[in-house]
């Protein structure tokens, strides 16, 4: 087991000379003893940040262990101090995030690109309040669409409104835009087990709000494929076979009839810092 010595020998390798006092007093000695030499390392590395954020070593060791994970690979003389604008609030977030694995990986994700110096200049401050203000499945929903390396999703919207002609026989229920209401928006072209696809949409709507994404409804994707699954997807087909006739304003010499269900092309694009925030905060596909 390793000695304060051995620890010693650990921070000759890391440019963070002041953590060392700090790290061999009984409890943080007591700690190392069981740890690999990885997650040593990381944990001088974030250790002087526990005065402003940490309530505990407990939460340290929690966090560090998450990190160490994320820079098994990376050579140790790449592996720096980050900047405490950065790691501060990112480390105070992730305390509160420890027992829900989707934000927590996002915030470890950041740490460790904040303490490599291949990638600590790409890190952004902003990413921390980005992630602060999202929910376990927006985070979820993220990683969905970098595993599945999309830039683009197919949006569908429904609504109750004027008979129109079809866009196509091969989508016989998507129409364009007439008079009549939204009876739901932002449905994306994917779909996760035990998700309600209007949760879902507000978690696009999010995203979007974050400027991670950017919803465009007058655009649409080239492959009408990419709309088929709306026709029959369960959120639509919930709607069918109701007249919704009673939620419209009456107009002059207008019938039930002449109102159907209709489902309207839209496009929803991963931006520039939707790209770089993924990039930094979630996690590669296995």
């Amino acid at each position: 087991m390793p000695d304060s010595s051995d620890l010693k020998a650990v921070l000759t390798e890391l440019p963070l000379k002041d953590a060392y006092n700090d790290l061999i007093h009984p409890a943080a000695s007591a700690v190392g003893q069981t740890l690999s030499l990885p997650f040593r390392a990381v944990n001088v590395l974030l250790a002087p940040l526990t005065k402003w954020v940490l309530q505990g070593e407990e939460k340290l060791n929690a966090v560090s262990q998450l990190v160490a994970e994320k820079v098994a690979d990376v050579p140790r003389e790449k592996l720096v101090p980050p900047e405490p604008y950065v790691a501060v609030p990112a480390m105070q977030a992730i305390s509160y995030s420890l027992d829900n694995s989707e934000l927590r990986d996002l915030y470890a994700n950041l740490l460790a690109k904040a303490i490599n110096t291949d990638t600590r200049q790409l890190v952004h401050p902003a990413y921390v309040e980005m992630i602060k203000q999202m929910s376990p499945l927006d985070a979820l929903l993220l990683r969905q669409i970098k595993v599945k390396a999309l830039s683009s999703l197919a949006l569908c919207d429904v609504r109750w409104q004027e008979k129109a002609a079809p866009l196509s026989t091969h989508l016989p229920t998507f129409r364009f835009i007439r008079n009549g209401i939204d009876l739901m928006t932002n449905l994306i072209s994917i779909s996760m087990p035990g998700v309600d696809a209007g949760d879902l949409s507000t978690s696009i709507e999010n995203l979007a709000r974050l400027r991670l994404v950017e919803l465009d409804r007058q655009r649409c994707l080239i492959d009408e494929e990419e709309y088929v699954y709306f026709e029959h997807c369960p959120a639509v087909d919930s709607l069918r076979g109701t007249d919704y006739s009673y939620r419209l304003i009456p107009e002059e010499n207008k019938t039930p009839d002449e109102y159907e269900l209709a489902l309207l092309k839209g496009l929803c694009l991963v931006t520039n810092l939707g790209a770089q925030f993924s990039d930094i905060c979630v996690s590669d596909p296995e």
